[in-house]
């Protein structure tokens, strides 16, 4: 257990190329703790002054964003020179743990994929946010079945400068070209996602990093099986495609396709199989979970909080009793301190 400002870093749960990324703690008044992830920006981006600009920029919208499949943002601050984000922690596994033991349904990767789809829609069409990393570790099934798309922490203003962070294998061509991005990037990684949810193989990542980027760029796209139903092929195929302009026209389109297939192949829908699923993914062995780091100095815990949600301060304030003296709880929205410098 390590502290971090209002926070108590419990275990590491990933470490990346951008960020590090904790199970933790929010400690309120009177006692009350708050189960939280903790994602740390990784000291060498800290450095870069324009990295720190758009993550910033990108994290005050971050902070707004609110739709039952994607992962709430609670705040942005900064530690001792950390720049980190706190978001909520979801129990269940992710879509690539699930996977590990086999293909989906054909219903149940349609339902799944139409709440990431739904997800996606909003980011794009509310706030006109890309994600550009939509992968099986990204998306998050929770307890009771329901996706949970997670990690907008690189995500750019639409039709924005593209930058090339991403996954191997799962972004689209106009993306690995370093050119400009909108909203069907997503969609091209949503059809890896298609893809690999049907068929328990990646579309693209098991190629390795270069031959994956040489099949994107060249639309060598793989065949689904024959076997799965035509409807999901076509879209599969369509998602998939190397223009653009031949993807769904947006988020919006591609969710609506997906549950319609499922109203049709399986009325009831496909809950059951994915909370066994989910259940099933628990089970797995799992390499234990790492201990936070002990600081390399004593931190001052001094939190300089650039933006926060509403949610946070509704969570801690129904979650203890009234308060008889003046209460430490965070304000809602805010805007303290200028982008740095």
């Amino acid at each position: 257990m390590t502290p971090f400002g209002n926070y108590l870093l419990d275990e590491l749960l990933a470490e990346g190329g951008m960020a590090r990324v904790y199970r933790a703690r929010l400690r309120g008044v009177g006692g009350f703790e708050k189960p939280l992830v903790v994602k740390q920006i990784l000291p060498s981006l800290a450095q870069d002054p324009r990295f720190v600009a758009l993550f910033v920029e990108e994290a005050k919208t971050l902070v707004r964003l609110g739709h039952p499949h994607i992962v709430p943002v609670y705040e942005l601050g900064v530690v001792d020179g950390t720049y980190f984000l706190a978001m909520e922690y979801v129990e269940g596994a992710t879509l690539r743990d699930v996977l590990r033991e086999g293909p989906l349904s054909p219903a149940a990767a349609a339902q799944l994929l139409g709440q990431v789809a739904e997800a996606l829609d909003h980011a794009h069409a509310r706030f006109a946010l890309v994600h550009r990393d939509v992968t099986p570790r990204n998306v998050l099934v929770d307890l009771s079945g329901q996706a949970r798309l997670v990690d907008f922490g690189i995500a750019a203003p639409a039709e924005g400068e593209a930058q090339r962070f991403g996954s191997p294998g799962y972004m689209a061509p106009e993306q690995l070209m370093g050119g400009t991005v909108d909203g069907r990037a997503d969609l091209f990684a949503l059809g890896a996602l298609l893809f690999e949810s049907l068929t328990g193989t990646p579309a693209f990542a098991g190629q390795g990093s270069e031959e994956a980027r040489r099949r994107i760029l060249v639309g060598e796209g793989p065949p689904l099986p024959p076997e799965l139903p035509d409807e999901l092929r076509r879209r599969g195929d369509a998602l998939l495609d190397r223009s653009p302009a031949a993807r769904p026209e947006d988020a919006a389109t591609a969710a609506r396709a997906l549950r319609a297939f499922l109203a049709r192949d399986r009325p009831e829908g496909a809950h059951r199989e994915i909370v066994a699923r989910v259940d099933a993914a628990r089970h797995q062995s799992v390499p234990p979970a790492q201990p936070a780091p002990e600081p390399a100095r004593e931190p001052t815990g001094a939190t300089r909080t650039l933006a926060t949600a509403e949610v946070l301060t509704r969570a801690l304030a129904a979650s203890e009793p009234p308060p008889r003296r003046p209460s430490s709880i965070p304000p809602g929205p805010t805007e303290r301190l200028p982008v740095p410098d």
